[in-house]
């Protein structure tokens, strides 16, 4: 295991993260989070917690990136089919769990949660995948 290649992977993915993560944000999640604070203002928050979301997303890629380097993921097609598949299962467990406990999601929301979370996934695996294979030249 190289814990250089998989830090500076981490730095990159999370880099990535947060590049295609404020696009659906914006598109997508602020206006879904801003309608059921409204519905639910003792149960969500009125801004999203940054500082959880960084550690979530450093904690994921993370992993991604120490699964990418143990698997010898170096190239896009393999970065994106294998960042959309892991993004899809994490997401499809929180997910789950959350409609399972809660009033908070229905199936439609679960279901485009893991859409976006596949194209998530995929983008920032290519990006994780590129940085790979550079470092393992």
């Amino acid at each position: 295991m190289d814990l250089r290649k998989i830090l500076i992977t981490s730095v990159v993915g999370v880099v990535a993260s947060f590049a295609v993560g404020i696009g659906f944000y914006m598109a997508y999640y602020q206006n879904l989070f801003a309608s059921l604070q409204e519905e639910f203002p003792n149960v969500m928050n009125e801004e999203p917690n940054f500082a959880v979301g960084l550690i979530v997303t450093i904690a994921q890629v993370f992993l991604v990136a120490m699964y990418f380097d143990k698997s010898n993921v170096s190239s896009a097609k393999s970065g994106a089919i294998n960042g959309a598949w892991i993004s899809v299962a994490i997401w499809a467990v929180a997910n789950g769990n959350m409609m399972a406990m809660t009033k908070l999601t229905n199936m439609s929301y679960f279901l485009t949660d893991l859409g976006i979370s596949g194209v998530m996934g995929a983008v920032v695996g290519v990006a994780m995948a590129w940085m790979m294979g550079r470092l393992s030249k």
